[in-house]
């Protein structure tokens, strides 16, 4: 996989972060980085059928879920919202969550929710097969001290991150 970075002569660790969660969560069309709110959207492509989607039971089943994981991690969870747009035949779900109360494993816990709910629907590619330096648990290492960093380094660029067939763009705004 490829990897593009606009604006930035060198890859900081906050890019880092989105790239690395692109690469491991192929379902994850983009990410963004909001350092005013100092939150992280996932976004999600969903394919729309003719009945619409119910949305709203999801919302509840990702607030709940997301509720119950910080509880056990001690955490209190500040921003946990859901939002739906329409693209035309396809919708982006967006997800955001404060980066203070997230973990490498809430993560893993949204990707295999929304997976899990629009399994069928979902609009993503499978990757062919993970070379060696794309190894899952070495991103879920690199995701957690990135999370970490990006805590407690408070960065003032709003960044965005794509997926675009085999390359991970990364844009600062």
């Amino acid at each position: 996989m490829k990897i593009y970075a606009r604006g930035e002569d060198r890859m900081p660790r906050s890019m880092g972060l989105l790239v690395s969660m692109l690469m491991r969560y192929p379902e994850l069309a983009a990410v963004h980085y909001e350092p005013e709110d100092d939150c992280l959207r996932l976004t999600f492509l969903i394919k729309m059928r003719e009945e619409r989607t119910d949305f709203n039971a999801f919302e509840a089943l990702l607030k709940d879920s997301v509720d119950t994981l910080c509880r056990l991690e001690g955490k209190r969870p500040k921003r946990c919202s859901c939002t739906v747009s329409s693209l035309g035949q396809l919708s982006a779900l967006e997800i955001t969550r404060d980066v203070e109360s997230l973990s490498r494993e809430e993560l893993s816990l949204l990707v295999t929710l929304v997976r899990e709910e629009y399994d069928e629907i979902l609009e993503y590619e499978e990757p062919d097969g993970l070379a060696e330096e794309e190894d899952p648990y070495l991103h879920d290492e690199l995701i957690s001290e990135m999370l970490d960093d990006l805590r407690e380094t408070k960065h003032d660029r709003r960044l965005f991150a794509i997926r675009e067939e085999d390359c991970v763009l990364v844009f600062n705004k």
